[in-house]
C-alpha cells in the first residue's frame, strides 16, 4: 500500500504485525498494533517485502483539534496496548455507519472518532495533561455534537457562549477556527442535513420545516435552495427517480 503526497483527506493505519514502512520518505519500523493518522499531503508506503495486514479508513474534519483534546496528534505512530480488537471494531462500525446512512450516522461518526481517540489516548503512556485550551475545544466539541443532533433547538450566540462559558465575541472567533464557518451558517448546514433525512424518511415539506425548527416554510425552502441549489420539492422528485433506477 502506497500513499504519494497530493491527497486531501487524512487517513488512518493501524497495523496488525510488524513492518518497515516510510513516512515522507524516511523509513519507520512499526510494531503490532501500532496507530497513525496520516495528515493530507503526507507520504506513505511499506517497504517490507513480506504480508501484513491492516486496518485503514480515510477521515475529515479537523482531526489536529480533536485528537490534541486526547493529548493526539496525526503524522506519530502510537502503540496502544492490548486493543486490537476494540480498534478494529471501531473502524467496521464507522464504515458501515457511513455508508448506511442511518436517521443519526453523522452523529454517530462523530462520537466513534472520539471513541476511537480515547481508546488510544488511555492506552498508551504519558498521556499530556488537559490545557485550558484543550478544555475549551472539549466544550466547543461536546457542544457541536449536541448541535449537529438537534440543530432546530436555539442555538444563537448567546446562547452558546453562555454553555461554553466565554463572551460571545470569543465565539465566533473560535467556533470559525474549529469548524471554518459560524456558527449561524453551520446550524443552517445542520437543519439542511436533517431535512434531507427527514425526506428520506417520507416527511413532507411542511412536517420537515417543523421539525427543523422553522416557523415560515417559505424561509425553510429558501434556504435549502441555497444550500442545495435546488428546492425541496425537486430534491424529492430527484431522490424517488434515483431510488426507482436502483430498483
Amino acid at each position: 500500500m502506497t500513499r504519494a503526497r497530493g491527497n486531501t483527506e487524512y487517513m488512518l493505519l493501524h497495523f496488525y504485525n510488524a513492518l518497515d514502512i516510510s513516512i515522507n520518505q524516511k523509513p519507520v519500523h512499526v510494531l503490532p498494533n501500532a496507530v497513525i493518522v496520516l495528515s493530507p499531503q503526507t507520504a506513505y508506503a511499506h517497504l517490507s517485502a513480506e504480508s501484513y495486514r491492516l486496518d485503514w479508513m480515510c477521515m475529515v474534519g479537523n482531526l489536529p483539534e480533536t485528537m490534541r483534546v486526547y493529548g493526539l496528534a496525526p503524522d506519530i505512530l502510537y502503540q496502544p496496548a492490548n486493543s486490537a480488537g476494540k480498534i478494529t471494531g471501531i473502524i467496521e462500525n464507522l464504515e458501515f455507519e457511513f455508508y448506511a446512512r442511518h436517521f443519526w450516522w453523522y452523529r454517530y461518526v462523530d462520537i466513534k472518532v472520539e471513541e476511537l481517540f480515547m481508546l488510544i489516548s488511555s492506552s498508551i503512556s504519558q498521556v499530556p495533561a488537559v490545557s485550558p485550551e484543550v478544555s475549551l475545544i472539549h466544550r466547543f466539541q461536546s457542544l457541536h455534537l449536541e448541535m449537529s443532533a438537534f440543530p432546530e433547538r436555539d442555538w444563537c450566540v448567546k446562547n452558546i457562549a453562555s454553555r461554553i462559558g466565554i463572551c460571545e465575541s470569543r465565539v465566533y472567533v473560535v467556533y470559525r477556527s474549529l469548524y471554518g464557518t459560524s456558527p449561524a451558517q453551520d446550524i443552517i448546514s445542520m437543519c439542511i442535513e436533517k431535512a434531507k433525512t427527514l425526506f428520506k424518511q417520507g416527511f413532507s415539506i411542511s412536517e420537515t420545516s417543523e421539525c427543523c425548527g422553522y416557523n415560515n416554510v417559505s424561509h425553510f425552502i429558501r434556504q435549502f435552495r441555497q444550500q442545495e441549489g435546488l428546492s425541496p420539492l425537486k430534491y424529492i422528485q430527484f431522490r424517488r427517480q434515483e431510488e426507482g433506477t436502483r430498483q
